[in-house]
This record gives C-alpha cells, sequence and structure tokens, in this order.
C-alpha cells in the first residue's frame, strides 16, 4: 500500500491506501450525520453504508467508534507514506 504525496499537493492512494481512505471518508460522513448533516443528497447515509459494507451493527455513536477502531487498526497495519521528491516524473491518469 502506497499513499504518495508529490510537492505538498497530489496524492495517490494505491493498494490498501484506497480502504483507509474509504474508511477516513465513512468516519467523517458519520460525524457530519451526528450533526444533521448528510454527505451528499444522493448517497446513502453514512450509517447505511457502514452497515452494508462493512457489516456493523449499532446506532450512530456505535457506528462511529466501531469505524474509528478498524480505521486505526487498518491504518496500522498497512499505511505507508511516501514523499516523492520534487521535480520526479509521477504517472499521470488520463480522463476519456
Amino acid at each position: 500500500m502506497s499513499i504518495t504525496v508529490k510537492d505538498g499537493e497530489a496524492v495517490f492512494f494505491t493498494g490498501s491506501g484506497i480502504e483507509v481512505f474509504r474508511l477516513a471518508s465513512l468516519l467523517q460522513g458519520l460525524k457530519l450525520q451526528a450533526v444533521g448533516i448528510r454527505m451528499s443528497a444522493r448517497l446513502p447515509q453514512a450509517t447505511t453504508i457502514a452497515r452494508k459494507q462493512y457489516g456493523l451493527k449499532g446506532n450512530l455513536a456505535s457506528l462511529t467508534e466501531q469505524v474509528t477502531k478498524l480505521l486505526a487498526k487498518v491504518k496500522s497495519e498497512t499505511t505507508y507514506v511516501e514523499e516523492v521528491p520534487e521535480g520526479t516524473e509521477v504517472p499521470t491518469v488520463e480522463t476519456v
């Protein structure tokens, strides 16, 4: 897994870095939901995502605690941040 930071601006997630990002986003969504804000009008609520995608159970507070612990576990097992020296060419992703 790699999270690459280039020139302090661009961030690339690969491998299990994607899972770390998804869990961090879900955790923020749960915190927003706690104060009455949804991540998006078109997406399911964060509690629904936590239950369906990760098989977690409980109320909002319980789900927030479970996702926090899961994120800490995944980070401790897999996170590696790589700083790319300035001027190094990093492959770009082209959109179609």
